[in-house]
């Protein structure tokens, strides 16, 4: 998918998507897949089945619209910058290049920038942030049995 720029509603198309995002809440089951029927002027009606994950992105994806805000769909292939991946662990440009000198991101040259998988990125992301619950409970659990809590 090329890269665009991010889609940002009028303020009549946002009015518009959030009726819709609405109506999708109330008559949409978390989980399941989604039904449709659309028509057109001509008077043509299609049937859609939308499985879960992309019924839950599309709620998301009209909520976010139906609020106003810009919205940007981008390929989890996608390449992105060290900075990028810094920014979106919320770690020092230096952190991340550690990071990947200990090989715990895969990263190459593009040019004279390093480039990372957003996927690996996200990845690394999910996996991280399980650790770090899974050590803040056990914390907690180390906490109670000495009564500190």
């Amino acid at each position: 998918m090329p890269h665009r720029d991010p889609t940002i509603p009028s303020d009549q198309d946002a009015a518009l998507i959030s009726a819709a995002s609405r109506a999708l809440e109330q008559h949409y089951t978390t989980g399941e897949s989604l039904h449709l029927l659309l028509d057109n002027a001509a008077g043509d009606v299609a049937k859609l089945e939308l499985p879960p994950a992309v019924a839950q992105l599309l709620l998301q994806l009209l909520k976010e619209l139906g609020n106003g805000r810009a919205v940007s769909i981008v390929s989890t292939k996608t390449e992105i910058t060290e900075q990028q991946a810094a920014d979106l662990l919320n770690v020092s440009q230096s952190y991340l290049l550690g990071m990947i000198e200990n090989g715990d991101l895969p990263a190459h040259r593009g040019g004279d920038q390093l480039r990372l998988q957003l996927a690996d990125v996200i990845a690394y992301r999910t996996v991280n942030r399980v650790r770090r619950l899974e050590a803040l409970r056990e914390m907690t659990e180390i906490d109670q049995e000495l009564g500190l809590r």
